[in-house]
């Protein structure tokens, strides 16, 4: 196995990992390259591991949680949030609900579990907001219907949104365009507001929320 030098290996992968962000599709060889140092047994550094895999993640956005396994649980508690986080920025909500699962499993603490549950709870509902968009973009009508029912979850719980979007009865007039387009605007800011408002408290906390021996060092 080829040894590799930890800190170029850093330097190289967060690199790339800030590249990647708006550039992706730039540096899709590196980053294809890189990923395989994975599977290398030496590479036992915790920040390498963390940004190689959120390289990983982002190359190969419909991987199943079962593909990263055996790398995700080589890294600390800590990683893994910071790697569910990442997917979130990159609303890869479904792996990271499944990074978040992985988190709570390590965590002894009620309040802190149900902040993590509740990110849990919102992601879904982000997926359900992303599928809808995606399955009905050609039909406003059933667009609006779909991102009614896929936001139930924020009207019923955390945040309060529009229950329903108007729009006139020529869904392609100009005021129902705008009507549509103004209210998903306004579900989606809440959704943003709050959503990040919950994921940097966490990131901001003291580590009270998960004990140092599980989270490792210090980010």
């Amino acid at each position: 196995m080829l040894k590799v030098d930890p800190e170029l290996l850093s330097y190289l992968a967060k690199s790339l990992v800030r590249l990647s962000t708006n550039h992706k599709e730039i540096i899709a060889n590196e980053t294809a390259q890189l990923c395989r140092l994975l599977a290398n047994p030496s590479l036992n550094d915790d920040d390498v591991r963390y940004n190689l895999l959120a390289l990983f993640v982002l190359s190969n956005p419909n991987n199943d949680i079962n593909e990263i396994h055996e790398h995700v649980k080589q890294l600390s508690p800590w990683k893994c949030f910071l790697l569910a986080r990442w997917c979130i920025r990159h609303c890869l909500f479904k792996l990271a609900i499944d990074l978040l699962q992985i988190v709570i499993n390590c965590v002894n603490i009620s309040i802190h579990e149900i902040w993590l549950q509740t990110l849990m709870d919102i992601c879904r509902a982000e997926e359900r907001l992303q599928t809808a968009m995606n399955s009905s973009k050609d039909d406003l009508q059933v667009l609006c219907e779909n991102i009614a029912e896929a936001g139930s979850f924020y009207e019923s719980s955390l945040i309060t949104m529009p229950t329903t979007v108007s729009i006139d009865d020529n869904k392609h007039s100009i005021d129902a365009t705008f009507d549509f387009e103004r209210a998903y605007c306004d579900i989606r800011s809440s959704i943003i507001h709050q959503f990040y408002e919950l994921i940097h408290v966490i990131y901001q906390y003291d580590l009270g929320m998960i004990s140092f021996d599980l989270l490792g060092k210090r980010m």
